[in-house]
């Protein structure tokens, strides 16, 4: 199944508790990793871009253009609030599901979170990709406790009733 992530995860993952080989397993092990051509420039923009790049010169991630001016404009004049990563993860939602394709959006955002729930998207968020990792037997126990750890350690927001939930499954 595609998996197609905004910035959220690719902060959390190789900024915030360098854990790049999450997103090696997830992409190697269970799914497709997609990142739109503007969630890339966002991650870029903030700073160092030789890890991402190097998560798409071995096929982990795979970037995805061709959203047009109009699918952003059509998702903006809704949700004018969402960044234009976000915005572009909800134009490739709307895309895939016209074409009956299998897919996950991959958004933390609140308010992007709300917009996919509204428009009937399939969601999780960057915990959840532990846990699919969890559930797979690709992480084991000790190995999640030592991840929610480092997040909360992080300066990466999540409430801890989130952390607990994904101890406990």
């Amino acid at each position: 199944m595609m998996k197609i992530l905004d910035s959220s995860p690719l902060i959390l993952f190789l900024d915030k508790i360098d854990e790049m080989d999450c997103l090696f397993i997830l992409s190697t092990e269970i799914d497709e990793l997609k990142l739109p051509k503007s969630v890339y420039k966002e991650f870029i923009d903030k700073g160092d871009n030789s890890i991402l790049d190097e998560l798409i010169d071995d096929g982990t991630l795979d970037i995805i253009g061709g959203i047009s001016v109009q699918e952003e404009k059509q998702i903006r004049s809704r949700w004018p609030n969402l960044g234009m990563g976000e915005i572009n993860v909800l134009a490739w939602a709307e895309r895939l599901k016209k074409n009956e394709a299998d897919f996950v959006c991959v958004l933390d955002d609140s308010n992007a979170r709300k917009a996919c729930e509204l428009m009937g998207f399939p969601l999780t968020g960057s915990l959840g990709l532990l846990k699919i990792l969890k559930i797979n037997g690709f992480l084991s126990p000790s190995r999640i406790i030592e991840i929610v750890d480092k997040i909360k350690n992080s300066d990466f927001r999540i409430k801890d009733n989130i952390l607990e939930d994904l101890l406990n499954v």
